[in-house]
């Protein structure tokens, strides 16, 4: 009796699991949606090197940060290192050819850890959507929008998950000589 009670639970688990509904497929942010050129890690090249930036936070002083960007892994990761009083943070980018999509890791010293979701550079500007890990699920933290002014010369804006609602940063870095 234990063995076939055994077997009849071993051909009805699988018979089961497939006549589950399929778990709904999370809707992919908006402009991930669009058809996209093909991407490469080669458009954030301008980034390697120092940048000195100021961060302007509302209803509080600029903060003056320094960002270093450099390779790794042969090109295929784009390290970067955010300084500021009081404050470090690390990102690593990489390029998703399946998605035509760059998958960032986010780690902060504030204790905080975020992944994003970007687009690429199209016509000067790269998009990301961020997300933090929290309750055995990943919750949409903001959004954030760069231009690439020149190569020399970018911005930063971070909005709150309700897209261009609450603002809660913008960064003006330029490029240091050495």
């Amino acid at each position: 009796m234990p063995l076939r009670w055994f077997t009849n639970f071993a051909v009805a688990v699988p018979i089961a699991l497939m006549m589950m509904p399929a778990a709904a497929q999370p809707v992919p942010p908006p402009y991930l949606a669009q058809p996209a050129a093909q991407h490469s890690m080669a458009e954030f090249s301008f980034l390697i090197g120092r940048w000195q930036c100021i961060v302007s936070e509302p209803g509080r002083p600029d903060v003056a940060m320094s960002v270093v960007y450099n390779w790794l892994y042969d090109g295929r990761v784009l390290h970067r290192t955010l300084s500021a009083p009081g404050y470090v943070a690390e990102t690593f980018t990489t390029y998703d050819l399946n998605t035509n999509t760059f998958k960032i890791v986010e780690v902060q010293s504030n204790q905080a850890a975020l992944v994003w979701e970007g687009t690429g550079m199209s016509q000067n500007w790269w998009h990301e959507y961020g997300y933090s890990f929290g309750h055995d699920r990943l919750t949409q933290i903001g959004r954030a929008d760069f231009q690439r002014v020149s190569d020399t010369h970018y911005m930063g804006t971070d909005f709150g998950p309700d897209d261009n609602v609450r603002l809660f940063d913008r960064e003006d870095c330029t490029k240091s000589a050495s």
